[in-house]
């Protein structure tokens, strides 16, 4: 998954469960199925042939360099509007390519679904939004975006330059990578209500140095929240909560991290 310096997969002519192309595209053997385009490839441009009806989880995973991906026009399945992928309808969002240079995407109308870590590694992306007529996504003023109630923070874009963000008191669930991974946030600030925070939320962000949660329990873990943070952390929370937050986090902190019990919290951004 992580092989950044593949350019190409070659399969034996005799194979009899897979193929590729001449560009090294790995598909099964009717290429029907699109298998997984190499991380390391240099081509900016790719496009999916229209016999692809599937493309496996994480296909494009970490494509660096992959800045648009097309559709065939005679594809039954897929479609593609300024090389974002989407299914035919354009109802779900499937791919945004993390080598795209736009500082600032605009989500359709027509998207009901945003397929999982589907803007990972948007390095170049500093904005989301949302058109005002989706029934299911939302925005805010610093292009961060949410479910449409505003309680699930789904991707706080890699590419924001802000070195500090305090989450909405509405969230109650922060998303699978929503802050992976953030090239310049040092300090978050997590409101009372945060209930869940799925995997990897926080993974990769190597800037970050300070950690608040206002919630006087936990909220509910999953794997990989801190991978790729190497450096201590500095995890502020509620009076009388230290032991509970340490007693949760112990296998999962940077090593060397504390937990202090702080109030009234300085607001985000403030030492």
């Amino acid at each position: 998954m992580n092989c950044q310096g593949l350019e190409a997969i070659t399969v034996a002519p005799e194979n009899p469960a897979y193929s590729s192309d001449g560009s090294g595209v790995l598909y099964d053997k009717e290429k029907s199925a699109l298998l997984q385009y190499p991380p390391g490839k240099k081509a900016a441009v790719f496009t999916i042939p229209a016999s692809v009806i599937q493309i496996r989880y994480l296909g494009f995973y970490h494509c660096q360099n992959l800045a648009a991906i097309m559709a065939a026009p005679e594809n039954a399945a897929y479609s593609s509007d300024e090389g974002v992928l989407y299914d035919k309808a354009k109802s779900a969002l499937l791919q945004y390519p993390a080598g795209k240079k736009a500082a600032a995407f605009s989500i359709p109308a027509s998207v009901t679904q945003i397929q999982y870590l589907a803007f990972l590694h948007c390095q170049n992306l500093t904005a989301i939004t949302v058109d005002a007529k989706n029934p299911v996504y939302s925005s805010d003023g610093q292009g961060v975006l949410y479910n449409q109630k505003k309680t699930v923070l789904i991707q706080y874009p890699a590419g924001k330059q802000a070195a500090a963000f305090s989450v909405p008191a509405s969230v109650t669930e922060i998303g699978d990578g929503a802050f992976s991974p953030s090239q310049s946030l040092k300090q978050v600030c997590f409101p009372a209500s945060l209930k869940k925070m799925a995997p990897f939320a926080l993974k990769d962000c190597r800037k970050l140095s300070q950690v608040t949660f206002q919630s006087p329990a936990p909220p509910a873990w999953n794997i990989g929240i801190f991978d790729g943070i190497s450096h201590p952390l500095t995890l502020l929370v509620p009076p009388g909560s230290k032991e509970a937050y340490e007693k949760q986090l112990a296998a999962i902190m940077p090593e060397n991290s504390v937990v202090r019990e702080l109030w009234p919290y300085p607001a985000a951004g403030e030492e």
